[in-house]
């Protein structure tokens, strides 16, 4: 049941992202990798297979490539997609509200206090506009995730009975299906959880029925992704989820490395750019694949050969990671005060030794978006799977401590 406060925040939360995404929002254009996916899509109905300016490209997924065939095909117009979307995730992130107040319950957290981190989750800027009300799919698929971190916590920490937690599987699909990233964000978050369940297993409620729900999301994955391993398969003979992998590892690791994404790479008066070709000359005769596997191996061998500066980069990234900017944008006071309120978080987590099993949970997806983010470099875009649990996690230690404390007399843990 949905309680009125909660409701009527809804109906809010729906009014305001709709007036926004009206007022502010593109339906004329998709971001511009998907853009690029598009283009593949149309080439190859047009008999050109899936190419770009002339060459194979597998860069930036495929799931989507289909999607965009299917719309072609169908005779359904880019932008009736675009506006499709644009509303569809309006009601997704709706819909994760009331799973993200009850994650803050299900920790203890006093009712006021969830109902104002919840609040604060629905309008955090990247929620509300710099992702929000973007053509991204990062704006659905994080309030996926929010859905699917209530479940596994309901069912496996809890040891409650959700009947709807079958839908996992769909979910975390869907969710790798339209963003890659997340299949390691959600193996650090299984990961976690899936320890827990082994170390108290003579503790749980039908522990069979909780490991296959792991086992049926780890099948649904792999089911979905062999039409993309298939068809990256006829293009590089290799079975391969896309040609990113080893772009943007380089771009994390080399000379000219500064932690976060490098917007103008493809720039040929770019520094990066001449960089790339001065140590490898003969990289404009590689396809996408071989450019890809030559840029790994550098990428590889210079972390080998450079430790001192691969620490320096570590620090580095750390640091833009808790910087509190928005995608596209700048800093504002939600951003710093709930950062801020993050690492006190987490000193407070480790000076008081309250590293407890509840924390190390909230924490997953945070480590999970981190390391991808110490792989790779800091995205803001990233970051952003991180966010809604910063929110959590700060309201777990902060809170609890200043009740402990007895700062706010009338903050009561239930």
């Amino acid at each position: 049941m949905i309680n009125k406060k909660i409701g009527l925040l809804l109906v809010f939360v729906l009014a305001l992202k709709v007036i926004l995404l009206l007022t502010w929002g593109d339906f004329q254009s998709m971001n511009p990798d998907e853009e690029g996916n598009y283009l593949l899509a149309a080439n190859y109905l047009e008999g050109n297979d899936y190419t770009r300016n002339g060459k194979l490209s597998a860069f930036n997924g495929s799931f989507t490539v289909f999607l965009y065939k299917y719309l072609i095909i169908n005779n359904i117009s880019k932008n009736t997609y675009i506006g499709i979307y644009h509303f569809l995730s309006i009601l997704i992130f709706i819909l994760s509200i009331p799973f993200f107040y009850k994650i803050l319950l299900n920790l203890k957290v006093q009712s006021k206090i969830a109902f104002l981190s919840t609040v604060l989750y629905c309008i955090y800027p990247s929620n509300l506009f710099f992702i929000g009300n973007l053509f991204l799919y990062e704006k659905m698929v994080l309030p996926l995730l929010v859905i699917v971190f209530y479940y596994l916590l309901s069912t496996i920490r809890f040891n409650r009975k959700e009947r709807m937690a079958w839908i996992v599987p769909i979910i975390v699909t869907v969710s790798c299906l339209f963003r890659a990233q997340l299949i390691f964000i959600y193996f650090i978050i299984f990961l976690f959880f899936g320890l827990y369940l082994i170390i108290t297993f003579h503790k749980q409620r039908n522990v069979l029925k909780k490991a296959l729900l792991f086992l049926f999301t780890l099948i649904f994955l792999v089911i979905s992704h062999i039409p993309i391993f298939l068809k990256n398969h006829t293009m590089y003979g290799s079975y391969i989820l896309s040609t990113q992998t080893g772009y943007e590892l380089m771009q994390g690791h080399n000379e000219l490395a500064r932690g976060s994404w490098m917007g103008n790479w493809t720039d040929p008066e770019s520094a990066y750019y001449k960089y790339s070709r001065t140590i490898m000359p003969e990289i404009d005769s590689y396809n996408q694949y071989e450019e890809g596997i030559a840029r790994k191996e550098y990428a590889l061998n210079w972390i080998k050969n450079n430790p001192l500066k691969e620490i320096k980069l570590i620090i580095k990234k750390t640091a833009i990671f808790l910087m509190p900017r928005n995608y596209l944008a700048g800093y504002n006071s939600f951003n710093i005060l709930l950062h801020i309120a993050f690492v006190l978080s987490i000193m407070l987590m480790f000076l008081r030794k309250n590293a407890d099993v509840n924390s190390w949970l909230i924490l997953s997806p945070i480590i999970g978006t981190y390391l991808l983010s110490l792989i790779f470099f800091v995205g803001i875009r990233w970051r952003y799977y991180a966010e809604p649990f910063f929110i959590i996690f700060a309201n777990y230690q902060l809170i609890e401590y200043a009740y402990s404390r007895k700062w706010f007399k009338n903050i009561k843990i239930k």
